[in-house]
């Protein structure tokens, strides 16, 4: 409902794509306010399994609210319900910043640290399957009650889908921070370095309890008590024990390295990698909010698309997704690709963006379906598919008890996402859908060049 019919339903309300960004605007503002205290107090605090139960009894009270102002609201005017529903979109951003942290730090903290772009690509693909049942569902819906954007039609679709939503929130009541990893999960800050027993396959890290290097892949070898790394005995540690003080909870160090060259050479340093990340994806964020929440009303009101046909190109956007985000792990990986991890981002980053830019300019096809649709569908799954490859990397370099402060400051971009929709309903009132695209893409595009500092700091 979040995709698809969420914008379609606050269009058909207030006939503006000013109040439906100010809606979503709402939502993620909430969010943003929300997630870094979450994220260190709770999270970090109390821990991630606590936190995911008191998601869950929120999140239960927000599914309550909402149903209660779609389906109990009916008889009140419009600005009446806009009013309510504002108040329930807020309260669904402190939802998602509540659990959104907490969850994948709880999954990084459960994966090794040489399996972890692989992992983060399952779950990317699972999640993204999963995502293709909402438009099914609303295919079928729409069909049973009547393919129009109307808003009997559009308060079904909506409230069974806030409902389906229950089984999420328990789920949330089941996790449990003993079952997680131990210094097998820890960040290796991307200092880990091929053994030179596995053909460049194994990766050695400092393993900080038994204060020796400790191989996360196959072809561990040490010599009469003595780890050798490169032919080189008694090598230094990779990552030493005491502070560093660098940035918001990074409690572990730089390398000597890194440290020499002081405050002028931090952004070609390591410990610059999770700020890159994570400024890059908040950019990228921010453009995509101006567009995301508008693509529905986009095939609604420009292309003429019946709610059906606009749920059935998300049904092919999704499994296109999942294609994709394997083919770039595989690309990316060490053992079978070609390419690092972020010249990977950076390919598939400026493909999507120059669709978009078709998109915007090429108004003469925007109501030929078989033109317009594939587009879309292509642009969405390339810009979208390095999405694990990211989240493995900001987690290589960020230590195991900092992970929920840092997922929580990488929600933020969901801000972006949401928070920016205010900006991009404005545009597409005053200029049209075409020129917010234009915008989207000029954002999007100084957040992805931000990869190329990432280039020489990033190992394969």
């Amino acid at each position: 409902w979040a995709f698809s019919v969420l914008s379609g339903y606050l269009y058909v309300l207030t006939n503006s794509n000013f109040l439906v960004g100010l809606a979503e605007g709402i939502q993620g503002t909430a969010q943003a306010v929300v997630a870094i205290p979450a994220g260190i107090y709770l999270t970090d605090g109390i821990g991630r399994d606590k936190t995911l139960k008191i998601s869950g009894v929120w999140g239960a009270i927000t599914i309550a609210c909402t149903l209660l102002v779609l389906l109990g609201t009916q008889r009140w005017g419009s600005s009446t319900r806009f009013s309510m529903l504002c108040v329930v979109m807020a309260m669904w951003g402190g939802y998602q910043a509540l659990w959104k942290g907490s969850l994948e730090s709880i999954y990084a903290d459960s994966l090794r640290e040489d399996r972890k772009s692989e992992y983060l690509v399952y779950k990317f693909i699972i999640t993204i399957l999963s995502n293709t049942a909402g438009p099914v569902t609303g295919i079928c819906l729409f069909l049973w009650r009547g393919d129009t954007w109307t808003m009997p039609e559009l308060t079904v679709v909506f409230s069974v889908g806030v409902s389906v939503m229950v089984l999420a929130v328990i789920a949330l009541f089941f996790f449990d921070d003993r079952r997680t990893l131990g210094d097998e999960s820890e960040a290796a800050f991307g200092r880990g370095i091929p053994n030179p027993g596995t053909g460049g396959k194994g990766i050695q890290a400092y393993d900080r309890k038994e204060e020796i290097l400790v191989d996360y892949g196959v072809g561990f070898r040490e010599d009469e008590g003595e780890v050798v790394v490169n032919g080189n005995e008694n090598e230094e540690p990779l990552l030493e024990r005491e502070d560093s003080g660098h940035g918001p909870g990074a409690t572990e160090p730089l390398d000597r390295e890194d440290r020499r060259r002081g405050c002028l050479g931090f952004l070609s340093s390591r410990g610059s990698v999770p700020y890159i990340i994570v400024t890059s994806d908040v950019l990228m964020g921010l453009g995509s909010g101006m567009t995301i929440k508008f693509f529905p009303l986009f095939f609604k009101n420009e292309a003429k698309l019946s709610p059906v046909t606009t749920l059935l190109i998300y049904v092919c956007t999704f499994p296109l997704m999942s294609l994709c985000s394997k083919l770039a792990q595989h690309v990316s990986d060490p053992s079978t690709g070609c390419m690092a991890r972020p010249a990977v981002c950076l390919l598939t980053s400026y493909s999507g963006i120059s669709l978009l830019v078709i998109m915007s300019l090429m108004k003469s096809i925007w109501q030929t379906w078989y033109l317009i649709c594939p587009i879309y569908v292509v642009r969405t799954a390339i810009m979208n598919c390095n999405y694990p490859i990211r989240k493995s990397m900001l987690m290589n370099f960020v230590p195991k008890k900092t992970r929920g402060r840092w997922n929580s400051i990488d929600s933020i971009t969901r801000f972006g996402w949401s928070g920016s929709a205010l900006l991009g309903g404005y545009l597409a009132d005053s200029y049209g859908y075409g020129f917010s695209f234009l915008v989207t893409a000029a954002i999007q595009f100084m957040g992805v060049s931000m990869w190329w500092l990432l280039v020489p700091l990033v190992p394969r």
